[in-house]
C-alpha cells in the first residue's frame, strides 16, 4: 500500500463525538472506522513488529516514553515497510468518573478496514514493538478517535508534548530501534516452530488423558 493516509481517508466516517462514552476536546473531529479481522493479514502485520523492539537502555513510564512515543515508532516501521497507516489519539473525559483517559495506538489500512496495534497494553515494547489486537466494531475505543496520517501532521496539530515528529525517511539508526539481524529472525521463527509443536503436544497429551 502507498504510505501516507490515503487509505485510512477512505475507511472512515466523520460520526461526531460519541456522546454516551466521551466528551472530546472542542473544535476536534472525532472519526469511526471499519476493522478487518483478516487472521492472515493481522499475523503478517504482527510478523513485522515482531522484527523490531525498542532499545533496552530506554525506559517505558508515562509523560516521560509511553504510548505516544511507541505509537510514533510503529508508525515508522509499519511505514517504511510499505503500509498505510495512521496514529490514532482517543483523547476523551469519561463522563461515569470525570477522569481523563488519553492513549494513542496505530492504524493500519487494509482493503477490509483497519487493522488496530496496541503500543504499550499487554505487550512489552522491548521484545517486540506493538502488538496487533483482534477488535470489533463495537469497540467505541480503538475504532474511534481522532487521527493523523503523519507524525508531522499530528505535532502540527498540537500534540507537540507527545510526538517528535519523524518522517519516514528518518535513519533508523538515530532512533531508540533495534532491528532483527537475518539470523536473529530465524532463530526467534524457530522457537516459535517449537513452542507451537510443544503446545500442540500437550494438547494431544491432555486428549489421550481424557479417553483413558
Amino acid at each position: 500500500m502507498v504510505a501516507g493516509g490515503a487509505g485510512i481517508q477512505s475507511i472512515v466516517t466523520d460520526i461526531g463525538p460519541h456522546t454516551e462514552y466521551y466528551i472530546p476536546r472542542t473544535g476536534t473531529v472525532q472519526y469511526d472506522v471499519m476493522v478487518s479481522n483478516n487472521e492472515t493479514r493481522m499475523d503478517e502485520i504482527q510478523e513485522i513488529l515482531n522484527r523490531y523492539k525498542l532499545n533496552k537502555s530506554v525506559q517505558v513510564k508515562a509523560g516521560v516514553f509511553d504510548c505516544s512515543d511507541i505509537s510514533e515508532l510503529i508508525w515508522y516501521v509499519m511505514t517504511t515497510n510499505g503500509h498505510d497507516c495512521a496514529l490514532v489519539v482517543n483523547d476523551a473525559v469519561l463522563k461515569n468518573t470525570g477522569n481523563l483517559n488519553m492513549h494513542m495506538f496505530v492504524w493500519v489500512a487494509t482493503s477490509e478496514g483497519i487493522i488496530v496495534i496496541e503500543p504499550t497494553n499487554g505487550t512489552d515494547p522491548h521484545k517486540q514493538i506493538g502488538k496487533v489486537l483482534n477488535v470489533t466494531e463495537n469497540d467505541t475505543f480503538y475504532t474511534s478517535g481522532w487521527f493523523s496520517s503523519t507524525p508531522e501532521k499530528l505535532r502540527r496539530g498540537g500534540y507537540v508534548n507527545e510526538v517528535r515528529g519523524i518522517t519516514a525517511d528518518y535513519p533508523i539508526e538515530l532512533l531508540p530501534l533495534v532491528r532483527e539481524t537475518c539470523v536473529e529472525e530465524m532463530c526467534r521463527e524457530q522457537r516459535e516452530r517449537m513452542e507451537q509443536e510443544t503446545t500442540l503436544e500437550k494438547m494431544c497429551r491432555e486428549q489421550k488423558t481424557r479417553w483413558g
